[in-house]
């Protein structure tokens, strides 16, 4: 068998890097999937909390002015 050449020892090397780079690109895009999962459960709970806090504020500005009323016609 005779001795590889510096051209064959190069094509192997690139033929490692490449397996390399396509089970690094498969694991990268896995973890780029699983965050933007937790990324819209995020937005959508933030999204619910505003509308909760919107409404919350709501009905404490109302009480608030149904209280003022109430004294102003004491008065």
């Amino acid at each position: 068998m005779s001795k590889p050449t510096s051209y064959d020892l190069l094509l192997e090397i690139t033929k490692s890097m490449n397996r390399l780079e396509d089970k690094l690109d498969a694991k990268i895009q896995d973890l780029a999937k699983r965050t933007d999962k937790n990324e819209s459960k995020v937005d959508n709970l933030l999204g619910k909390i505003g509308v909760g806090v919107m409404m919350l504020s709501i009905f404490t500005a109302g009480l608030f002015n149904l209280v003022i009323e109430f004294f102003k016609k004491k008065a």
